[in-house]
């Protein structure tokens, strides 16, 4: 469900991100750019929020997992994404409810229209804050990995060789973690620290000493879009659980697609079997 949801959120900034460039940025008024720039601040937010929430799902899998079906329940993930939801669209759309700028010259590009605290408040809240919570929880959860393989390991009796120094090698699982973590979390910086950072620098050096609002309004933001279109690629290679909601989505009225492989009591408490990020 929160796969679907990010799926949708996806969907929603693919859209807007088409409808600026039917627009080209040119809206007539500045009530109809609000509501274009609403649907684009509320669709990245609302991406990133749930983003959030997966991490959150696969640290309760991982750290509970005998109580883990006990503690997400539908209803709890229904209205976590509904919440998010009304988090992204009630901070989204403050612009056009009055935090606005005073004066509009038909251009309608974010830094353009916004007001510099409203971008202050929403990249302190709605930005940093899911980003600093999704690092700690992946890092407590690639800590956590790396201590459960040496476990299964020293189980199986794998011998691990030693480096020259007495440290150990690092594993093929630990590796795989590690990469994927590293993928997702380096796509989201790549993607939008160069929009956060340039328009934090926009608002520091003010209109007289900086000219960056063109750049972040079109280069750096398309950059940020692409986030969205890299998510579920890297969930669908990363993410087996991922690949089997996708394809059962997508392809399930078909007789070949339909059969699911069984969850088995490894699958839903990871944290007995091997810990999957």
């Amino acid at each position: 469900m929160l796969i679907a949801a990010l799926g949708f959120a996806d969907l929603c900034v693919g859209f807007v991100s088409i409808g600026t460039l039917v627009t080209r940025a040119s809206e007539k008024t500045l009530d109809l750019c609000l509501v274009r720039i609403g649907f684009t601040i509320a669709a990245c937010i609302d991406s990133l929020l749930v983003l959030m929430l997966i991490a959150i799902d696969r640290y309760i899998a991982v750290f509970k997992g005998l109580r883990y079906i006990q503690i997400v329940k539908r209803e709890r993930v229904i209205f976590g994404i509904i919440l998010v939801s009304i988090i992204s669209i009630a901070v989204g759309f403050l612009p056009l409810m009055g935090w606005r700028v005073s004066t509009y010259n038909k251009y309608c590009s974010f830094l353009y229209v916004v007001p510099a605290n409203y971008i202050i408040v929403l990249f302190s809240s709605c930005v940093f804050i899911p980003i600093t919570a999704m690092f700690v929880i992946y890092g407590r959860l690639y800590k956590n990995a790396q201590i459960h393989i040496k476990r299964i390991e020293s189980i199986e009796n794998i011998t691990q060789p030693r480096l020259s120094n007495g440290q150990l090698r690092i594993s093929a699982r630990t590796a795989k973690s590690l990469k994927t973590l590293t993928v997702v979390f380096g796509c989201v910086l790549l993607t939008w620290m160069p929009f956060l950072i340039t328009s934090i620098a926009q608002i520091i050096c003010e209109d007289k000493t900086c000219f960056l609002k063109d750049i972040v309004g079109t280069h750096l933001l398309i950059l940020g879009f692409s986030n969205s279109f890299l998510n579920p690629v890297i969930y669908a290679l990363g993410t087996k659980d991922f690949r089997e909601t996708f394809v059962h989505t997508c392809f399930g009225r078909f007789p070949c697609f339909n059969q699911r492989p069984s969850r088995s009591r490894s699958n839903i408490y990871p944290v007995l079997s091997r810990t999957r990020l």
